[in-house]
């Protein structure tokens, strides 16, 4: 048997139909794509068990009766380039995203790919697209047959999300692994399977493998590929994080195993947990051990860690902005029943802690379940009840980089805290009364919302995203909002209360929707993206750290908003002095850091002893008075500030001189650009194209688009003939649908890229139509076309040809073949004596109608003689192939450039190549 025949790159012909040799076959097992096919319509089948033996088989040659436009040849073109699935070029990836990457995207895959072991850290600020790099590095090397599985190890409220962009994205078969659904996966195992065996692309919780039992079972059989999102939550002081630490240290100690590591925030004030995450890359890296080792290993570590501000991407200039982001701070006074219940809890808060300092006690909890109450009277009256009533308020758990005592977050859900109401009873029940009695219509607080929110944010026609503190505030303004604003608005409410699958399923349920409306605590306010559907945030409830309102904005301003601005409005009492020290103290710092640095620094970790100085200034200022109405100073919350200057002052210098050590500067613009160009030449389509192939192809079937607005379309597949709609019905569309052929889409359309069902489906049909061997019957024509016009002197021929390239690497005793395409249009001119052109001139010819009608007998003899100069240029042709696939291996060795671990590469052209079309450009008016 020859077993050259099943090489990937060679057609055969089995089962009485012509294929392609897929890369991953071999003598035992096949993986063949029919011939006009997609990788959905790959088969496996092993040559021993076929009845007929697998014959070498030929792509036919274009024939004289396939005459058509030269309009359908430069479609025929675009279609082959939209079907071109593993293209030549520096990257292999391209042809199985459903993305349009930014050439400073491919950093990150430019560093990995010059690794023997990826072991990479992504840093890039919020929104700059840190999924879309670790996407494109996985499969990369999915795509070059270097790895055959993957797990991504992420928060739980983050597995369905990145189990769908991985999906939808990356066209990975990701599935998630959580407590709830690891039950049903083991059910359908076969014995003795481990998960990872099953399902190769796994999205693990880290809530759910932190239990020992399945942590063993993980690592027992962990895929040699690692991705961990928010890496950060697993390098900080806790026990719970601690158990997420020692997980990622096993995992890094096998040397071989790849692993990518994601955050927005490396460093958080807390220099043991940013060394250990650095030792996570290498040992060597965790230099907490020895500082004296910083200097010999930062352009070592520069490899492995790339860091980078939004104002740094505008060095690739490309034509690419985030949207401007609109800040606006708006003040509400309570008034009437409010403020008096504000004021007698500010008294209770005040009195209660005096009396804790007068009998000598320090206890800080009782602190810290004081400011809790407040808080909650300061955001909602259902808040405040709820605090009352149960004795302590459940708050979102959402593990952030800032989380810190200062933020209160999970003090204040420690039911421990509860005991400070004992010897206050009657008290209590004042306050529960009073709250209670509370008036919806003169919620001061609510009513500067809704005004705000009418004429800022949905009168200006903005998607908006409300966050708040507790759950029992986003309720309550979800209700308020369901009652005074019009019907036509969809307001939805999301809590830690649902899932973190309920939660995406809510979110999705919203993307139709005309005019939609979220309110959400903070269990949405990291990771999640928003910016599909949303584009303004406002913030209901203030957060003491600012990394969380960073976060909070980050989730709508970011890579793939479609509004050229983003609207962000933040809503402070005036009377309330915890929003007087957010504003006057926290924000106005983090503002002038971020201003300096261009990213935000989170408040480093503070001690009780300032939490204790901030809170006693707040509650407990000398000149109180029993009897008075408390008058907070000001002053005195700005005076004890100054305890916290001095840390975040340090904090920033700290990350000022992480910056110059650790930011990356290995690869430069001029490094990246020339490769992107590459990659783009071989995609050889433009979004222009897309728009324009789509178009054309649906008008032709009776299916128009129709137009909606700028850059959106209206698509409706039941407009199509009977058999076209089966198909459609197949891929899923079946309904009228708004479409955009621009990145990122308009709010409630979708995008239409080359990979996407609805492209690859029609460039399916056109090409089974134009290779159809029953050519009179066909839709679509175009194989061979011949045109007279006067942009040409002299008779100019062009053959659209498709190479096929078999690249093969060797590692010790491990050999990978993999196949390798790319679409070229060859042009020569002159008739007797035809001279070959440069390629790069052949590509404009194509784009000329004829201008005069010719007969059809003229037609086939050009197209005849054509067919036969190009059989008896073989030799020119074999030339030309070779020196394809010696550029491809060069870009290759380029990329992959750690050439002493990867061992040898060669790169192979299948002779011959397959001729798909052939045109021939007549000079006017001249006899031949």
């Amino acid at each position: 048997m020859n077993e050259n025949l099943f090489t990937p790159g060679n057609l055969v012909c089995a089962r009485g139909r012509n294929w392609v040799v897929q890369s991953g076959s071999n003598i035992q097992e096949l993986r063949l794509r029919p011939l006009t096919g997609s990788e959905d319509e790959e088969i496996f089948l092993s040559p021993a068990l076929e009845t007929e033996k697998i014959q070498q088989a030929f792509f036919p040659d274009p024939s004289p009766d396939q005459i058509g436009s030269l309009r359908s040849g430069i479609l025929f073109r675009e279609a082959t380039m939209i079907k071109l699935i593993n293209g030549a070029g520096p990257f292999r990836c391209f042809g199985h995203i459903a993305i349009e990457p930014r050439a400073y995207q491919l950093v990150p895959l430019l560093m990995a790919l010059k690794m023997d072991t990826i072991r990479l850290l992504i840093a890039d600020d919020v929104g700059i697209g840190k999924t879309i790099e670790a996407g494109l590095i996985v499969r990369e090397l999915w795509d070059r047959f270097e790895i055959t599985q993957l797990a991504v190890l992420c928060p739980p409220h983050l597995v369905s999300q990145w189990v769908k962009e991985l999906n939808e994205h990356f066209h990975l078969p990701a599935i998630g692994l959580t407590a709830s659904s690891v039950f049903a996966l083991e059910r359908n195992l076969p014995v003795g399977a481990s998960l990872s065996d099953k399902y190769p692309v796994l999205v693990v919780s880290l809530d759910y493998i932190k239990n020992n039992r399945h942590l063993n079972n993980f690592l027992s059989s962990a895929p040699d590929c690692i991705i961990v999102d928010e890496a950060h939550t697993c390098t900080l002081k806790s026990n719970e994080r601690n158990l997420r630490y020692e997980l990622l240290q096993q995992l890094s100690r096998k040397k071989t195993r790849h692993m990518i590591f994601l955050t927005a925030t490396p460093h958080s004030g807390d220099d043991e947990a940013f060394y250990n995450l650095l030792g996570l890359l290498d040992e060597k890296y965790n230099l907490l051990a020895d500082g004296k080792k910083h200097i010999e290993l930062r352009s070592d570590l520069a490899l492995h860690f790339v860091q980078r501000r939004r104002q740094d991407i505008l060095e690739y200039q490309e034509n690419m902005s985030f949207p401007q982001k609109v800040q606006k701070e708006v003040a509400y006074k309570l008034t009437t029943q409010w403020e008096a219940f504000f004021e007698s809890v500010r008294r209770y808060c005040a009195k209660l802690g005096k009396q804790y300092e007068e009998m000598g006690k320090q206890n800080t909890m009782i602190w810290y379940a004081t400011l809790a109450l407040f808080r909650c009277a300061a955001s909602s009256p259902d808040a405040a009840i709820q605090a009352l009533t149960t004795r302590k308020q459940h708050e979102e758990e959402v593990p952030l980089a800032d989380e810190d005592v200062l933020d209160m977050d999970e003090v204040a859900d420690d039911g421990n805290v509860s005991g400070f109401y004992s010897n206050n009873d009657s008290a209590i029940r004042a306050l529960l009364h009073d709250a209670k009695a509370l008036k919806r219509e003169e919620d001061s607080k609510l009513n500067c919302l809704i005004q705000n929110l009418k004429h800022d944010i949905l009168d200006e026609g903005y998607h908006p995203v409300i966050f708040c503190r507790y759950i029992s505030t986003a309720k309550y303004v979800g209700n308020a909002l369901k009652d005074y604003l019009p019907k036509k608005y969809e307001i939805s409410v999301i809590t830690g209360e649902l899932t973190p699958a309920e939660r995406q399923e809510r979110i999705e349920t919203l993307k139709d929707v005309s005019y939609p409306i979220l309110v959400s605590t903070d269990c949405l306010s990291e990771g999640i993206n928003l910016q599909e559907n949303f584009n303004a945030v406002i913030h209901y409830d203030l957060a003491w750290n600012p990394t969380r309102h960073e976060q909070r904005e980050g989730r709508i301003d970011r890579f793939g908003q479609s509004s050229s601005q983003v609207r962000c409005l933040m809503l402070y009492g005036e009377d309330n002095p915890i929003d007087g020290f957010i504003l006057r103290v926290i924000v106005k710092k983090a503002k002038t850091i971020k201003d300096t640095l261009g990213v935000l620094v989170p408040i480093p970790e503070n001690n009780a002893a300032i939490s204790h100085a901030l809170l006693r200034a707040m509650f407990l200022k000398k000149s109180m008075q029993t009897d008075k109405q408390l008058e907070f100073d000001f002053g005195e919350i700005d005076e004890a500030a100054k305890i916290l200057e001095t840390p975040w002052e340090d904090a920033m210098e700290k990350a000022k001189k992480n910056r110059t050590i650790f930011a990356q500067h290995s690869l430069h613009p001029e490094n990246v650009l020339p490769e992107w160009d590459r990659q783009k030449k071989v995609l050889g389509i433009a979004i222009e194209d897309i728009e324009d192939f789509v178009s054309f192809i649906l008008k032709r079937l009776g299916c128009g688009l129709t137009k909606e607005g700028n850059n959106r379309w209206l698509f409706n597949p039941t407009d199509m003939p009977q058999s076209l709609r089966k198909m459609f019905k197949s891929i899923g569309i079946e309904k009228p649908m708004s479409i955009s052929f621009k990145f990122p889409a308009p709010f409630g359309s979708t995008f239409i890229h080359r990979s996407h069902p609805l492209v690859q489906l029609l460039a399916t049909y056109f090409m089974e139509s134009i290779l159809s061997e029953n050519s009179q019957q066909a839709l679509f024509t175009g194989r061979c076309s011949v045109a007279e016009t006067s942009a040409v002197k002299e008779v100019h021929t062009l053959y659209l040809v498709r190479l096929r390239h078999q690249v093969t690497t060797q590692l010790n005793t491990t050999i990978r073949c993999v196949m390798a395409e790319e679409i070229v249009l060859l042009a020569c001119k002159g008739y007797t004596s035809p001279q070959w052109l440069e390629e790069d001139s052949a590509l404009p010819l194509l784009n000329h109608n004829s201008e005069v009608n010719l007969n059809e007998r003229l037609k086939k003899t050009q197209i005849e003689h054509a067919l036969a100069f190009y059989h008896k240029e073989k030799n020119a042709i074999t030339e030309i192939c070779m020196r394809h696939s010696g550029d491809l291996l060069e870009d290759n060795r380029r990329v992959r450039s750690a050439a002493a671990g990867k061992g040898q590469m060669s790169v192979k052209p299948c002779i011959p190549p397959d001729l798909l079309g052939v045109y021939v450009l007549l000079p006017s008016n001249k006899e031949l």
